[in-house]
């Protein structure tokens, strides 16, 4: 039986866009296979995030039904996607927080990273819209999912792929 792609507003993913994320996803598994494993939270949004209202307190977070080992790139990528933020000054902060722990992050090679993290994060949200319609192929999607889907679909996913595989 064939499979028909389920459309996201007026866009539909591309056949070529997801095959070349696919190929860098492929390559890109050999080149960072070595990279350690952490928690990954993989639900940032403001409403699982409670910040702390003064000091060095640490945040709080909630709905971990998403949690999972990965990358920890993906959490930052996750962290600001929809969001303007300043990516610098978080990886910065992320960096120092980490040495301060004691574990010595190279900052150049996390950074080379990130991209490919991007991508593996998309292929997360795909996993999540494919199962949503799956459970329910006529009903509407949640709004979050319905802007991933048409950024992705608009050709997002191919340009994650060309950076990834840079």
């Amino acid at each position: 039986m064939a499979v028909v792609p389920r459309a996201i507003g007026s866009a539909r993913l591309a056949e070529r866009d997801f095959r070349a994320a696919c190929a860098a996803l492929w390559r890109g598994r050999h080149r960072w296979r070595a990279e350690p494993r952490v928690l990954v939270f993989n639900d940032f949004y403001w409403g699982n995030v409670a910040l702390p209202l003064a000091g060095d307190e640490a945040a709080l977070l909630f709905d971990w039904q998403l949690a999972g080992r990965g990358l920890a790139q993906c959490d930052l990528q996750n962290f600001w996607t929809d969001r303007a933020v300043d990516r610098d000054r978080v990886v910065a902060t992320y960096l120092a927080r980490s040495h301060a722990l004691g574990s010595p992050l190279d900052e150049g090679h996390f950074r080379r990273l990130l991209p490919y993290a991007e991508l593996c994060r998309s292929f997360y949200d795909l996993w999540l819209l494919h199962r949503q319609v799956a459970a329910d192929p006529t009903g509407a999607l949640p709004d979050w999912m319905q802007r991933h889907g048409e950024r992705l679909f608009a050709g997002d996913l191919a340009r994650q792929a060309a950076d990834a595989d840079v």
